[in-house]
């Protein structure tokens, strides 16, 4: 268990995907599968985040643009 921590601790791997890793290993497939769900929720999930940012910033420069035209 130690050298899953470390792994994460230093190559910051996602723990729900070293936990799925582990399951599946021991042949426990459907804690496995539920793992890996968690894993795709949580990456899906922060990328939705990044995307909205992005757009946040895009918006933000099209609203100084077009009020610096009608100025």
């Amino acid at each position: 268990h130690g050298i899953y921590v470390w792994l994460k601790n230093i190559h910051q791997l996602d723990w729900s995907w070293i936990q799925a890793c582990e399951h599946e290993a021991a042949g426990n497939l459907e804690q496995a599968a539920y793992e890996y769900k968690l894993f795709l929720y949580e990456h899906f999930k922060s990328r939705s985040i990044i995307n909205e940012k992005k757009q946040d910033k895009i918006s933000a420069g099209l609203v100084k643009v077009s009020h610096s035209k009608s100025l």
